[in-house]
């Protein structure tokens, strides 16, 4: 048996969390947990965990730690396929892998429809709006009822940098980070300034090794480019990924905005295809983009 958790409201629209048979997954704000939710300032550092064995279960981790199932508290720990989980800011719907929940999902588009059942639903439109998408793709939306189709449906619109917001929100932000490197050095065939450089690497190695003191540092080189360039917008979007944001030497928390990290991370990308001088510009932006199998 394997557990998927669609986030269809929150901070992190979009997102499918995997949970596999024998596993025991946690879920909160902080990278103490399994999934870390980290725009979702609502929730708890750890805030419920989830189970799978024959059956699969939740339960909160810490005291204050509310959540709802169906819209209710729960009697009793166990889920099942379809059921929809309320906690911070986010609602999660379950999904119980090869199981349809017919009465979720939207009829498919001609150009979705195939011999696989669709099993993702998310409110595109509303992604469209908290991702700041614009007109053509809100309209691209409609056509879709799953983000691999959406994303698909923009990069064939030649939609690019509607495209690349959607998919850095689709990733895990030290997933995001290390695509964004990758793209930047192949979109500009690593034609960099050192200051451009340093600044990229400094975001790489916070996205290989995700410590607070790597990401103050990123902090710190931003405020250094003055938040500007592919380098200094990187090093911005890694200290964005999670975690206080106020100046160490004051009390007390800010957390990023929602979305802010998602925004800085696709900028960064965005403004490396501004300085392409090539003929072949949408084929390469195309390729960058292009979707695993």
């Amino acid at each position: 048996m394997q557990i998927f958790l669609h986030v269809e409201k929150g901070p992190h629209i979009g997102r499918r969390l995997a949970i596999r048979s024998g596993q025991i997954a946690s879920f909160g704000k902080t990278e103490r947990s399994d999934h870390c939710l980290e725009q979702d300032v609502e929730l708890a550092d750890q805030h419920f965990r989830i189970q799978v064995k024959d059956t699969c279960t939740i339960e909160a981790i810490e005291i204050d730690a509310e959540f709802l199932v169906n819209g209710e508290t729960p009697e009793d720990s166990s889920l099942v396929n379809g059921d929809i989980i309320s906690a911070g800011m986010s609602v999660f719907r379950v999904e119980v892998e090869g199981e349809m929940i017919s009465e979720h999902l939207p009829e498919p588009s001609p150009s979705e429809s195939n011999s696989n059942p669709v099993v993702e639903f998310v409110d595109l439109p509303q992604l469209c709006t908290d991702l700041d998408l614009g007109e053509e793709a809100l309209a691209e939306a409609s056509k879709h009822n799953s983000t691999d189709g959406f994303l698909k449906g923009l990069i064939a619109a030649k939609l690019f940098n509607d495209a690349i917001r959607l998919h850095v929100h689709l990733m895990l932000p030290a997933d995001a980070i290390q695509w964004a490197v990758a793209s930047i050095q192949a979109l500009l065939n690593n034609n960099l300034t050192p200051l451009d450089s340093d600044a990229i690497q400094k975001a790489a190695d916070w996205a290989s090794d995700p410590s607070e003191a790597s990401r103050r540092l990123c902090g710190r080189i931003a405020e250094e480019r003055e938040y500007e360039g592919v380098g200094g917008t990187l090093a911005l979007a890694a200290f964005l990924s999670g975690g206080n944001i106020a100046p160490e030497d004051l009390e007390g928390e800010v957390q990023p905005e929602p979305f802010s990290f998602g925004q800085a991370t696709a900028g960064a990308v965005m403004l490396a295809t501004v300085d392409i001088h090539s003929d072949d510009a949408d084929e390469l932006i195309g390729s960058i983009l292009k979707p695993s199998d």
